[in-house]
């Protein structure tokens, strides 16, 4: 299965095939209708870009699953060397109620993706997302964010493959509290950079 959504018609697409395409995939990803979309091992295709405009005119994150076809690839590459720290790339898998995102390239902040993409992903069904080991490993920035700690979630987690569907019910379900608890974290750290920059204007 791939997405609907083309690269070379990029500049004409409105936000409400992206947000139709993203319902569309990610219940199929859910139903195993799309091969892989429920396991780390054979994950999707993704891409995220934080800075879009739509033909719409609407300003919001471009979110594209199953993204497949080289042209997607290029695209990466290209977004990559303009804003590495404004997207992201790589393969994504859906467990329970929860998106988790194999990250190839990019070094975009998970707090950007989770407030920028959030009425994609809510429309989507998605409460929580995160990241999984599995990927190329993120370019470190000059700042320590909570979000940074996400990419070892999966590193105790026993193979999917020798889980019996219970096990993976209450695996997803632990995964989904941390990921809620990371969101927590990111709040936190948000209002603390705020009062620091107050305390020092002041």
């Amino acid at each position: 299965m791939k997405t609907k959504v083309k690269v070379a018609n990029l500049k004409k697409v409105n936000f409400a095939l992206v947000r139709k395409e993203t319902i569309r995939i990610v219940n199929e990803m859910k139903s195993k209708e799309i091969p892989g979309g429920d396991s780390p091992e054979t994950a999707i295709p993704f891409f995220v870009k934080k800075n879009h405009t739509f033909s719409c005119g609407t300003e919001h994150p471009l979110l594209v699953l199953a993204a497949k076809n080289p042209a997607w690839k290029k695209q990466a590459k290209e977004a990559f060397k303009e804003d590495k720290k404004g997207m992201f790339y790589g393969s994504c898998y859906i467990m329970e109620d929860s998106l988790f995102l194999k990250v190839q390239k990019g070094n975009m902040k998970m707090i950007d993706l989770k407030k920028g993409a959030k009425m994609l992903l809510k429309k989507a069904g998605v409460a929580n997302v995160g990241l999984c080991q599995g990927g190329v490993k993120q370019e470190e920035t000059s700042s320590t964010t909570s979000e940074e700690a996400t990419t070892s979630m999966a590193s105790t987690q026993q193979d999917p493959k020798t889980q019996d569907p219970e096990q993976r019910k209450q695996q997803a379900k632990k995964e989904a509290q941390k990921a809620k608890g990371r969101e927590t974290m990111d709040k936190m750290f948000a209002n603390l950079q705020k009062w620091a920059k107050a305390l020092r204007i002041s």
